[in-house]
């Protein structure tokens, strides 16, 4: 027997996609709006304080305390029982005849 192996090589073809970017440069004219800022005269009225003296009356503030009662709320727990109601389902059957008419042929 022989000991040599004889290889033969083949190519395999894979095609596999390559991407390419084509760029397209396009010349494109937006209106631009110019603005010319015109400088307005602007006339700013600015308050200056007046001192006018004049007898102003003081008033004699007295203070006086005075207890007045209120009520405090007293709160106290009371139990309160509230029935809930539970449902159990009572099933009665009751039987009801009923006609079935079976055809046969003779």
């Amino acid at each position: 027997m022989p000991t040599e192996v004889e290889y033969i090589h083949r190519d395999n073809i894979v095609e596999k996609p390559f991407y390419v970017d084509k760029i397209v440069e396009r010349e494109v004219f937006v209106p631009v709006d110019k603005i010319v800022e015109v400088p307005v005269e602007r006339v700013v009225e600015r308050p200056i304080e007046q001192w006018i003296e004049r007898p102003v009356p003081v008033e004699k503030i007295i203070e006086k305390i005075i207890e007045v009662p209120y009520e405090v709320p007293i709160y106290k727990n009371i139990e309160v029982v509230v029935e809930q109601p539970v449902y159990i389902e009572n099933i009665i059957e009751k039987p009801v005849p009923f006609e079935k008419v079976i055809e046969k042929e003779i």
